[in-house]
């Protein structure tokens, strides 16, 4: 008589990567959208600029690019609109804390 012993560690760490991947997405999603609120918008052409990309372990959320250069000095300066400052950081810096939620969410 002989006994097989398995395992499904391979499936099951596949199944939490995933998880993991899918928290990570809902969260840079929320990022994203909390920081559009907060960024200045006279044109709107900043906050149009928002994407989230996928990067190795995780997700990049970014504001800017060549037709949109002034998006870091908004973010470190705005004396007309101070309130604005920092929208990406303080987005990010607001919704991380609940980390433990979006993974929750995920799973």
């Amino acid at each position: 008589m002989g006994v097989k012993v398995t395992s499904n560690i391979v499936q099951w760490g596949n199944k939490k990567q995933s998880d993991i991947d899918k928290a990570l997405l809902n969260l840079a999603t929320v990022v994203h959208r909390d920081a559009s609120a907060l960024a200045p918008r006279l044109t709107g052409n900043l906050i149009a600029s928002g994407r989230i990309e996928k990067i190795q372990n995780g997700y990049a959320i970014s504001f800017g690019g060549a037709a949109i250069k002034y998006a870091a000095i908004r973010h470190e300066y705005n004396k007309k609109n101070p309130q604005t400052i920092h929208y990406l950081s303080r987005s990010g810096d607001k919704n991380s804390k609940n980390y433990a939620k979006y993974l929750k969410a995920g799973s």
